[in-house]
């Protein structure tokens, strides 16, 4: 239900199996379907879209197959009950937004909304997809309002895209549940920090939302310790906030990173690249091939702004991954996303050293943190902590070196760990004065140039 997309979701509390809700099913035949996870039949089926992309290139099969399903039920007015997008008014209490659910389809096409009794839960999944429905339609609007402004002579593409500022690339929400819970550990006397490999653009909301003292972005490439006095257009500025210790940015030259797009194009001719600096994507393809919503500007790298940039994204064919990872200069570290784009970041931008600096800062011991994570990229960060806590659902390899594991995300894990440090005695509470909040980002691996070589060789 919801979006088709990465907030859609599945009304579990509604399926039944043999007459059995399903839940009670799995329960009543533990001998076998003990390995069912409801969320990872889930989190497959929405990102099974994504796999089928990366392997051939698009999905027109399927959207044609379900298409047509579609046409047949209506003109043969077969009076079927599928979930498609239809519009909304009042239906789940929410108006003027089309979302998929299940609909009754005759010969006058969307006949009757099935409205299902949705647990409490899936009824707030419901509307945070309605949500970013809403805010990414505003998105295209705002994006198409500006090319319209913005769009050359006959013959010239535009030179400058522009989608909403704060849309979200990968929807992830937080429960009130959560943010109860980190308010009261707060209160209590619990420092917190966000560590995410976002950007400014889909990380800020999470700290809005949060008591946080500090909050790492972009993996550790620019870091605010004063979030309270914190807003986009300071911390995608590039300038210097007259506190000089407001604001940690580690990156590196534009100059520099023209250098290396300049020369991996010379070797490479064709190859998607770009170079990512205060929230905009210099790059020489457009990026609505991957993100719908993010700011970007056509260049060939000869005009590119003065400034510190982020990093170089690197979107390569399989096919060249051997001949660019010979090309990779030795003075940056080598990120992949998803295994589809590869990031060029300074050395020292890491989740581990914005640990470091952290505690630093907040002159807290580090033997005296928890860092939560899902996610090989917060590994690193997870074993330098004085205790490494990983979420039920996260990658096995962060489960193998964890020191405690949690319920999954989708438990509020976070918030039931931090519920049972307060539940505690004052006077034998063993709880950290810092706990990194990691959110659920982008499947990130980083690694040197040279553990990447070995990598793809095995």
């Amino acid at each position: 239900m919801g979006e088709h997309g990465d907030s859609q979701f599945t009304a579990w509390s509604t399926v039944s199996l043999g007459g059995k809700p399903f839940a009670r099913f799995l329960a009543d035949n533990q001998d076998r379907f003990a390995s069912v996870s409801t969320t990872e039949i889930e989190e497959k089926t929405r990102t099974r879209g994504n796999e089928i992309v990366a392997a051939k290139g698009g999905t027109n099969f399927g959207i044609a197959s379900t298409v047509a399903g579609i046409v047949q039920t209506i003109l043969w007015d077969e009076r079927r009950i599928v979930p498609v997008s239809t519009l909304l008014d009042g239906e789940y209490g929410e108006h003027d937004v089309f979302l998929g659910v299940p609909t009754e389809l005759r010969a006058n096409g969307a006949n009757e909304i099935v409205e299902l009794d949705l647990s409490e839960d899936e009824r707030a999944k419901l509307h945070h997809s309605a949500d970013s429905c809403v805010n990414t339609a505003r998105g295209c609007c705002d994006s198409r309002r500006h090319h319209a402004e913005t769009t050359p002579t006959a013959g010239r593409r535009p030179r400058r895209h522009v989608a909403a500022r704060r849309e979200v690339f990968e929807d992830r929400f937080i429960t009130q549940r959560s943010i109860d819970t980190i308010n009261r550990a707060h209160d209590a006397g619990m420092q917190f920090a966000i560590a995410t490999a976002r950007p400014v653009s889909t990380g800020l909301q999470f700290a809005e939302k949060l008591p946080v003292d500090a909050v790492i972005y972009l993996n550790g490439a620019l870091i605010d310790f004063d979030p309270a006095h914190s807003d986009f257009d300071l911390l995608t500025s590039g300038a210097t906030p007259a506190d000089e210790n407001h604001l940690i940015k580690i990156g590196f030259s534009s100059r520099r990173a023209c250098e290396v797009c300049l020369f991996l194009l010379d070797r490479m001719p064709g190859l998607k690249l770009g170079i990512v600096m205060n929230d905009v994507r210099y790059t020489n393809f457009d990026v609505r091939v991957y993100w719908k919503t993010q700011a970007f500007q056509y260049t060939n790298f000869h005009d590119v702004p003065e400034g510190v940039a982020d990093k170089i994204t690197i979107f390569p064919e399989p096919e060249q991954w051997n001949e660019l990872r010979a090309l990779i200069p030795p003075d940056f570290d080598i990120s992949i996303s998803e295994g589809v784009m590869w990031m060029l970041m300074n050395p020292q931008a890491n989740k581990e050293h914005a640990l470091h600096l952290l505690c630093e800062r907040l002159d807290v011991p580090l033997e005296q943190t928890a860092a939560f994570g899902d996610d090989l990229i917060d590994i690193n960060m997870m074993s330098e902590s004085g205790r490494g806590v990983a979420v039920a659902n996260a990658n096995p390899k962060v489960l193998s070196i964890a020191d405690e594991i949690c319920p999954s995300n989708n438990e509020d894990g976070v918030a039931q760990w931090i519920e049972a440090q307060l539940a505690e005695p004052v006077e034998t509470r063993e709880h950290a004065k810092i706990e990194l909040v990691l959110n659920r980002g982008y499947a990130l691996n980083r690694c040197s140039k040279d553990k990447l070589n070995s990598r793809l060789e095995a």
